[in-house]
Formats: structure tokens, C-alpha cells, sequence
């Protein structure tokens, strides 16, 4: 890829939705305990949903979002999410102490969190 190709001047979401217009029907995520497969239109859809639910939630762009979840889709989609929403992505390690992640979300100051329940 050349340096002058307009396709690096693209963000992740830009990216997801060529090819979701592309090759919509094709598999982009596969979950490997259950087996269930996620197109490039599902996940598409699911992360622009879930970029306007950031944005409802906090309209200001280039917001800190936290994020405490394990290694599955919703870990994707949340990444692709804040990137399409603009959003700084803030990990949070799941075997912290509850003090050490307080001590982290107080470091960072995200303006949303989210996580799965326990």
C-alpha cells in the first residue's frame, strides 16, 4: 500500500463499513466458545448502535470509555465502537483488585464504563 493511498487516511469504522457494503454477508467474527459467527453487516450495525448509544450518553467526542470485559465479541464491538464514536478506548485489566480498578477509573476518568456483570 502506497503512503498516498486515501485508505490510510480511513478510521476503523470507515474500514467496517466499506466492507460491510462489500462483503456483508462474510464472516468478520467468529466466537470461540459458542461457535457463532458475526458478519461484517451484524457487526457493523451492532457497533454504529452502540457508537450513537455512546454519543446519547456522552455527546462531547473523544471521550475516555472504560471498558472491563472478557474475551469475546462484545470486547470487538465495544473497541470498534469507541473508535467509530471517536472515543479514546481505556482497558481495564479483569484481575485488578477492586481498589486497583478504582484507583485506575479515578486515574483516567472515563466518561462512560462498560462491563458485563458478574
Amino acid at each position: 500500500m502506497a503512503l498516498d493511498d486515501p485508505r490510510l487516511l480511513m478510521t476503523l469504522g470507515q474500514i467496517l463499513e466499506a466492507q460491510a457494503q462489500k462483503t456483508p454477508d462474510k464472516a468478520f467474527l467468529i466466537d470461540a466458545d459458542t461457535g457463532a459467527s458475526y458478519s461484517y453487516k451484524d457487526v457493523e450495525e451492532r457497533t454504529r448502535c452502540l457508537a450513537s448509544a455512546f454519543h446519547q450518553l456522552s455527546p462531547v467526542k473523544g471521550g475516555r470509555v472504560a471498558y472491563l470485559l472478557s474475551r469475546r465479541v462484545e470486547l470487538v464491538e465495544t473497541f470498534l465502537a469507541t473508535s467509530r464514536w471517536r472515543g479514546v478506548i481505556v482497558p481495564l485489566i479483569s484481575n485488578l483488585t477492586q481498589a486497583e480498578l478504582v484507583e485506575m477509573i479515578e486515574q483516567t476518568r472515563p466518561v462512560l464504563l462498560v462491563y458485563e456483570p458478574a
